[in-house]
């Protein structure tokens, strides 16, 4: 069993290991060139081609999952570090 002060080192770690791939993620999105539904004026409720896919899915791996996920992980590892949370 890890005391308290390890715990909050490791997640603070770990959600820094994430914001890196989150920057990554950012990144190769940007990088891509932009997909035909942005640059057109297309109804988006129509199938995406595989370029607005990726870009889609890149957006919202990182907006819907990865920032509350390190939001929450810096956020615990405060509770920690505060005393306001005690692990056993």
């Amino acid at each position: 069993m890890i005391d308290t002060q390890e715990a909050r080192k490791q997640i603070g770690t770990l959600a820094g290991e994430l914001e890196e791939i989150r920057t990554r993620l950012l990144t190769l999105r940007g990088s891509l060139p932009p997909p035909p539904s942005e640059t057109a004026e297309q109804d988006l409720s129509e199938d995406l081609d595989p370029a607005s896919e990726l870009h889609a899915i890149l957006g919202c791996a990182v907006h819907d999952c990865l920032d509350p996920l390190v939001r929450d992980l810096r956020g615990l590892a405060e509770e920690v570090r505060s005393g306001a949370l005690r692990l056993r």
